[in-house]
């Protein structure tokens, strides 16, 4: 393997290729022209997108945190402390982000749509 400790483009050091870092990134260009434009896989990413903002504008209005499962939603402060806003926005980032999608899917349709 050519795994290496590069320095990416904002100066900052990550694991990456050393020696084949120039085939890495023809592939990964030729890739994202070849494939990840398509109209249909673009409709599945604004969808995708458009999904996980949904989730996340809903469990951060008002009292909605409280649909949070209870192994989160007891993590929280008070809701009267001054930590409890920036806690909630993380605790709705880490379940979300530890959704499957069909899972979140289904969260968006109980929640979102309308």
């Amino acid at each position: 393997a050519d795994i290496s400790v590069v320095t990416n483009l904002n100066g900052f050091q990550e694991l990456g290729f050393g020696k084949l870092n120039a085939l890495s990134e023809g592939l990964k260009k030729l890739l994202f022209k070849v494939i990840m434009r398509k109209r249909n896989i673009l409709t599945y990413e604004f969808r995708g997108n458009k999904i996980i903002r949904d989730l996340y504008d809903f469990y951060n209005e008002g009292e909605n945190y409280k649909f949070l499962p209870p192994e989160l939603k007891f993590t929280l402060p008070q809701p009267d402390s001054c930590i409890f806003e920036i806690s909630k926005k993380r605790a709705v980032v880490d379940y979300i982000s530890g959704m499957m999608d069909t899972f979140a899917v289904k969260e968006w349709e109980t929640h979102c749509l309308k």
